[in-house]
């Protein structure tokens, strides 16, 4: 993606968005390519270490969330289930 289509994805300015992606680019994260139809613009993409960053913070979050679900007592697990449906409906409006 570029920084403004990253920029708007994250509803931040494409400046903001630009330290970010420097700051990745520096740890080797992600990478430059070059746009395949617009010479002017430029990809950034994960790397083999970003991807496997992106791929244990995800597990990180999956192994919290399985965590805290696991501690809810019944009643609450149901409740939170029901929930679920209206979050998604509010969503998808």
């Amino acid at each position: 993606m570029t920084t403004a289509d990253l920029a708007r994805a994250e509803l931040m300015k494409p400046q903001s968005m630009g330290v970010i992606l420097a700051s990745l680019e520096q740890e080797g994260l992600i990478e430059r390519q070059p746009h395949p139809t617009n010479r002017r613009q430029i990809l950034f993409v994960l790397t083999e270490t970003g991807m496997a960053v992106r791929t244990s913070h995800r597990a990180m979050k999956r192994n919290w969330l399985v965590s805290a679900l696991g501690q809810l007592d019944p009643a609450d697990l149901k409740a939170l289930v029901a929930a679920t449906a209206i979050i998604r409906q509010v969503g998808d409006s």
